[in-house]
């Protein structure tokens, strides 16, 4: 096959909300094809044995909230239950026009998660970098120490 002797590094998804289906595999519904679609993605990175990085997109309530999670992905929450880890990049409207936001790790089955980092947004170069003024990860409630 085409693939032969291809051992990627990392597979990356451009955006995982744009795959269909249109085989016999399909549900009918888009939550559950995406559920099916998460998976064969995720047996493709197996298969390599390999990372796989897709994107999604938040729901309009949660859109510029400040403090989305997980719970406000669009499609199918299946793409969250499947997934190792999940990163979020938040901004607000005003934030936007700042050019800063943040980076939160919402899941990290093997690690931490409920970390954000605060980062700066260089749009003239389509840049995202860790703010470095401020060093220190803000963690959850329950794991800050007085």
């Amino acid at each position: 096959s085409a693939m032969d002797g291809v051992t990627p590094g990392l597979i990356i998804d451009d955006y995982a909300d744009e795959l269909t289906r249109s085989d016999k595999k399909s549900y009918g519904n888009r939550y559950e094809d995406m559920g099916l679609i998460t998976s064969e993605l995720i047996v493709i990175a197996k298969d390599f044995r390999c990372p796989l990085w897709t994107a999604s997109q938040m729901n309009r309530s949660a859109f510029y909230n400040e403090n989305a999670g997980s719970e406000g992905v669009s499609d199918s929450f299946q793409k969250i239950m499947k997934a190792d880890a999940v990163l979020i990049l938040q901004q607000t409207r005003e934030q936007k026009q700042q050019g800063v936001g943040s980076a939160k790790i919402d899941k990290a089955r093997r690690g931490v998660d409920q970390l954000t980092f605060p980062l700066r947004f260089e749009y003239s170069r389509m840049l995202v970098v860790e703010d470095q003024s401020n060093q220190t990860p803000v963690l959850p409630t329950s794991q800050q120490t007085a």
